[in-house]
């Protein structure tokens, strides 16, 4: 059996400039952005250069360039902002190989050998495991199901006073984490891996909002509330250190919306609006 110890590379920055696109894409596996399906990559199965596989708003793509990334998409199929990626740029014609082993490798142009892997989830030694996608969510798993990797990634779907919320809503019961995104009909609001966190529309990929917080630690932001001022506010994952926040006079209750007219809104326990991005009409 085939085997590789090369770790996984270090993601590069994952700004929408930051990673070119693919060339246009053979297609391994599609659904509609709007009603998302799970797709599978399974042993001896593989991706090559611009191929990619889809499942809703987001596509895994291996790009020309040698690089796997993860990017969202709009219902048109045009790509926004890069995810996460395997940081293999600069290797032009190498693929993407599952293999029979269970190990999940990108392999530079020349042939799968130990001494052309670039990058691997180090997870060999589990026949028919396989990779499998949904709706912006990467992970390896086993034959019998158990996890085995995972790129950390999807939409953050929070639960909220009285009951589930549309996707768009967040608050202090769940947070967003990095590599998770909310969303709505017209944008998303993604907390990149470089720790900015970007409103982005979806109908170009233009960036129509930022923290300005590109090159700090991960993080994860919450709508925090301390006696009558609640604040969005982002946290390094590593010792906790206040990253970002907005105050806002809002309460118990408060909670943030990505709207459908383009606009990120705090609203407080009585649904009045205390802050927003500024940002509707951008849809």
């Amino acid at each position: 059996m085939r085997k590789t110890v090369f770790k996984r590379a270090t993601a590069v920055l994952l700004g929408a400039a930051a990673i070119a696109l693919a060339a246009p894409a053979v297609q391994a596996g599609a659904d509609s952005p709007s009603n998302p399906t799970s797709v599978q990559l399974r042993g001896g199965s593989a991706l090559t250069a611009g191929q990619y596989l889809q499942s809703g708003e987001s596509q895994l793509v291996m790009q020309d360039d040698g690089n796997l990334v993860l990017y969202l998409v709009n219902t048109s199929g045009r790509r926004g902002p890069a995810v996460w990626s395997s940081g293999t740029y600069n290797n032009p014609g190498a693929h993407l190989a599952m293999q029979d082993d269970g190990n999940l490798v990108v392999y530079r142009q020349g042939g799968d050998t130990q001494a052309n892997a670039v990058w691997s989830t180090s997870s060999w030694n589990n026949p028919g495991a396989y990779l499998t996608m949904w709706d912006g969510q990467v992970s390896l798993v086993t034959a019998q199901g158990r996890g085995l990797w995972e790129t950390k990634t999807g939409v953050s779907v929070a639960v909220g006073y009285g009951g589930p919320n549309p996707a768009g809503m967040f608050n202090s019961s769940r947070g967003l984490a990095t590599g998770t995104w909310l969303k709505s009909n017209s944008v998303w609001l993604l907390n990149q891996q470089d720790g900015n966190v970007v409103l982005y529309r979806k109908s170009d990929g233009a960036a129509l909002w930022s923290t300005h917080t590109a090159n700090r630690p991960k993080s994860i932001a919450f709508v925090e509330t301390t006696s009558n001022v609640a604040a969005i506010v982002m946290y390094a994952v590593d010792n906790g250190q206040t990253i970002w926040g907005t105050p806002v006079k809002g309460g118990p209750g408060t909670h943030a919306v990505v709207q459908d007219d383009g606009n990120f809104v705090v609203y407080n326990g009585s649904d009045q609006a205390v802050w927003s991005t500024g940002t509707w009409g951008n849809w």
